[in-house]
């Protein structure tokens, strides 16, 4: 994922050169890295009588960092995000369109995700009997569903301010987003260990029963400040 934002970022720098800086401009054209706060609440009343009777405890969701890379052409945007929460962590590709005036205070887009949510909760499967390949490694417990999704998206002009000029003139922009999405297909749990590290981690997996899945909906709502072009 990492890899994949900055191929994107530098294929994108040179048509950043002829970028307008605000977003409420009559020429809207602009490339915007946005890091954020956010956080994810979804109702998971089987799972948390799950490992509350199991474990006696419940798994509480924190609020997380995000990252986007956005690019906005007139009325019109796309983009990749991703929330780096606990014990959520989310994922997407989305595209939208403006629902505000090219004028107006608040740049606000609608927009369309398609991706993937991983849930890392601290249990493990009751009863589970590690196989040979797992003995000794370090299990994770792990969620993995598709998911599709709506977001409003909103740059507040007013906070809007930039530095320098021409080509090397960087834009300041802050907002505020909320998301809803949905697991058409539900999701399964995975039992396992990371192999590797960095860019060469993979998860080696056995898929686990018995525990419940996660509600197939979940919302998320944050802040952003984004540098752009």
């Amino acid at each position: 994922m990492k890899q994949l934002y900055f191929l994107v970022f530098l294929l994108l720098m040179g048509k950043g050169a002829i970028c307008q800086i605000n977003l409420n401009g009559t020429e809207d054209h602009a490339i915007v890295f946005s890091v954020g706060a956010e956080r994810t609440w979804m109702n998971n009343a089987s799972f948390d009588q799950w490992t509350q009777l199991n474990y006696n405890k419940q798994i509480n969701n924190i609020a997380s960092l995000s990252l986007d890379i956005n690019i906005v052409i007139k009325s019109y945007d796309f983009g990749l995000y991703t929330g780096l929460g606990y014990p959520y962590l989310t994922y997407a590709v989305y595209f939208g369109r403006r629902l505000t005036g090219l004028k107006s205070e608040v740049s606000s887009f609608l927009n369309l995700h398609i991706g993937g949510l991983t849930a890392q909760p601290d249990v493990a499967p009751v009863n589970y009997v590690p196989t040979a390949d797992q003995q000794g490694k370090s299990l994770q417990l792990r969620y993995n569903a598709a998911y599709v999704g709506l977001s409003s998206k909103n740059y507040l002009n007013k906070l809007h301010f930039k530095s320098g000029t021409r080509k090397k003139a960087v834009s300041y922009n802050a907002g505020f987003y909320a998301n809803v999405g949905y697991e058409p297909w539900g999701g399964d749990w995975q039992y396992g260990y990371t192999k590797g590290s960095g860019k060469s981690a993979e998860f080696i997996g056995n898929r686990v029963y018995g525990i419940p899945n996660l509600n197939k909906v979940f919302f998320t709502a944050g802040i952003f400040f984004g540098l752009g072009t």
